[in-house]
């Protein structure tokens, strides 16, 4: 039997279901990396020490022993190194100018000595952030003052009022983005005068649990789902 395709709301020519899906897409994703990484933090962790461990092998090891068999067969380097997979018989040839690249990219702040949950949960929030502060510009609503402030205001023109704990998640979320995003993920003035009652010090990084990026999840969802419900391009029911 023929099934019915079903439809993307992403192809609807109703723009309000399409803002809404792309924020879900956008949650979502960042709400499904989440809770995957859970179940493989572990996992994780030996697989980045161990893709960090062979890109400083190919880097620190291979380039002068390699250079110094060329000169002895009366050669000259071509730069090229050997690069392991995580088994290792698999190997591929890269330059060394690339592979160099590729670990600055990767580990731009020294996340080899950090810890993995962290830089993950991290990424998370970034993720959530984004996909509530795009939802809010595609609304028409401007950030530029700060993107709590201006949800708050658009919302309370509508006669909607924020409730104060939803706000302080949301401003904690808003400054615990800034400071990875940064700062590296340490606290700093800006994050200590923004989220009252912080028990972090100047400095000290933020920590995030699971509960935290819980409580923030359901906070952007919560105050996203307000803003759908004033849109004002949404046809009447």
């Amino acid at each position: 039997m023929h099934q019915r395709a079903i439809p993307d709301p992403l192809d609807s020519g109703e723009p309000s279901l399409k803002r809404w899906e792309e924020f879900r897409a956008q949650y979502s994703a960042a709400l499904l990396t989440h809770w995957v990484f859970r179940d493989l933090a572990d996992e994780a962790k030996e697989a980045v020490d161990d893709l960090s461990s062979r890109l400083q092998s190919s880097l620190n090891d291979y380039p002068e022993i390699i250079r110094k068999d060329a000169a002895e067969q009366g050669e000259e380097w071509d730069g090229y190194v050997p690069f392991h997979g995580r088994d290792p018989e698999e190997i591929d040839w890269l330059h060394v100018d690339d592979l160099a690249a590729l670990y600055e990219s990767l580990f731009p702040h020294d996340l080899r000595n950090a810890s993995i949950r962290s830089a993950m949960a991290g990424a998370v929030v970034v993720g959530l952030h984004s996909a509530l502060e795009t939802y809010t510009k595609q609304l028409g609503i401007e950030v530029k003052k700060g993107l709590v402030n201006a949800i708050r205001h658009h919302l309370s023109t509508s006669g909607e009022v924020v409730a104060a704990d939803l706000v302080e998640i949301l401003d904690d979320c808003d400054a615990t983005r800034h400071v990875i995003v940064h700062n590296r993920g340490s606290v700093d003035e800006a994050y200590i005068r923004r989220v009252r009652n912080s028990p972090f010090q100047l400095g000290e990084l933020r920590a995030l649990t699971d509960e935290v990026i819980d409580s923030f999840s359901r906070a952007v969802f919560t105050v996203a789902t307000l803003l759908r419900k004033h849109d004002d391009s949404k046809p009447a029911v």
